[in-house]
């Protein structure tokens, strides 16, 4: 199992959801997470407004690789609708549940 850890901004919010319940995967995530990075200040981006929200989804392995190319094609998508970076993160870490 792993760990993929997202973080984008909230606006980005029903796009990712929508991908997520249909691969049926479980998730937390958590709203209006502020912070700074290369796209700029959440909230309040010239470009991408709103504040962040950070989602965590345990993956199982045998589900990762179908799991990794819907990622990446949203990547794709989200960096040709626009000329600026995509505030669109995502770290995958290994992962035991212990219950």
């Amino acid at each position: 199992m792993q760990m993929v850890f997202m973080t984008f901004r909230s606006s980005l919010e029903d796009e990712v959801l929508k991908w997520l319940e249909a691969e049926r995967v479980s998730f937390t995530f958590v709203e209006k997470a502020h912070g700074k990075g290369a796209t700029g200040h959440a909230p309040g981006s010239i470009y991408w407004g709103g504040s962040n929200t950070m989602l965590f989804a345990g993956i199982q392995d045998e589900q990762l690789s179908g799991f990794r190319e819907h990622i990446h094609n949203l990547q794709r998508k989200l960096h040709g609708e626009g000329k600026v970076q995509v505030p669109f993160h995502v770290f995958v870490l290994p992962c035991i549940q212990w219950f």
